[in-house]
């Protein structure tokens, strides 16, 4: 360390008696000349200086240096609390960087000083029983989410051959990560088609499962994968009134893999909607016949939608 002292007194501004100054410097400030700093500082502080008397309390100013960033600081002395100001060497030239030193050690000890803050009034005192019970609502955060969705949905699916098939179920989605999200269903549908002889209807249930990729931004969730879909489906026959034939039913598993979209709105307290899509294709079909004639089957590629509403977990 580098120290130097200015053999003098100050006489602060609000009055206060005379102290000795002493001047240190800490580190190296780039582009720096020390003696300068003491020689400007002596300068610009003598008007305000009186001579030391014997016995007389000290006080210490500081310089830091590091590099080009410095900082002022005046240490305390009775009735006076400590001061500290930043100096930024960057954009000073070289040549001007003691004054530039000089002129915030004076500053820094010609300031007036500032009244301490007034002491914060007591809190009024509170009857035992409001104390206890605001212990225990402090104590007792509200329940958070889990993160879990569970809804009632109604679902609906195009098929190429042109018919559709309406239904309803419940759904529920959870997060297992912060951006991977889990989806199942469990769903009933019903559907008709015309086919030469009559109607095809299809009554079908089945479950879903998806794994999805999911982001949340500014509360809403937005999230797109892959899943699949299995079940039984119920394919019976209707035959025309003009017709001889007889209608007979039966049961086959179907299904297939899928892509599902999936937008959820933020939640209204506990109230949550969600509205999402898939796309699959069939890889287990049901084929229905008229005598040993192909009549009609659930086939194919297929588009679906479900829309819900539900409370969050």
């Amino acid at each position: 360390m580098t120290a130097l002292l200015i053999a003098a007194t100050t006489v602060a501004a609000q009055g206060a008696g005379p102290q000795n100054l002493h001047l240190a410097f800490d580190g190296q400030c780039t582009g720096v000349d020390v003696e300068e700093v003491r020689r400007i500082a002596g300068i610009e502080l003598r008007a305000r200086l009186a001579q030391a008397e014997p016995g007389s309390p000290r006080s210490y100013v500081a310089v830091d240096c590091r590099g080009d960033e410095a900082t002022v600081r005046l240490d305390p002395v009775p009735g006076r609390a400590p001061r500290a100001r930043p100096v930024a060497l960057a954009g000073t030239a070289a040549n001007a960087r003691a004054r530039l030193l000089a002129l915030a050690v004076a500053e820094l000890v010609t300031a007036p000083e500032l009244p301490p803050d007034p002491p914060a009034a007591p809190p009024p005192p509170q009857p035992a029983r409001t104390a206890a019970l605001a212990t225990v609502a402090a104590a007792a955060p509200p329940p958070a989410s889990t993160g879990v969705r569970v809804l009632g949905v109604g679902c609906g699916r195009i098929w190429p051959a042109g018919w559709t098939s309406l239904g309803a179920g419940v759904a529920a989605s959870g997060w297992v990560a912060r951006h991977a999200l889990v989806r199942a269903d469990a769903l009933y549908e019903h559907g008709t088609a015309q086919v030469v002889q009559g109607t095809a209807v299809v009554d079908s249930v089945s479950a879903g499962v998806a794994a999805l990729l999911a982001v949340r931004p500014a509360g809403w969730q937005l999230g797109a994968g892959l899943g699949a879909r299995l079940g039984g489906t119920r394919l019976g026959g209707r035959p025309d009134e003009s017709t001889l034939a007889r209608g007979k039913a039966f049961l086959a598993a179907s299904g297939g893999p899928m892509g599902v979209l999936l937008v959820a709105p933020p939640p209204l307290g506990r109230l949550t909607f969600e509205l999402s899509f898939e796309w699959g294709r069939v890889t287990m079909p049901v084929d229905g016949r008229a005598g040993d004639v192909h009549s009609f089957a659930v086939e194919g590629s297929w588009l679906g939608a479900t829309f819900g509403a539900g409370v969050g977990l």
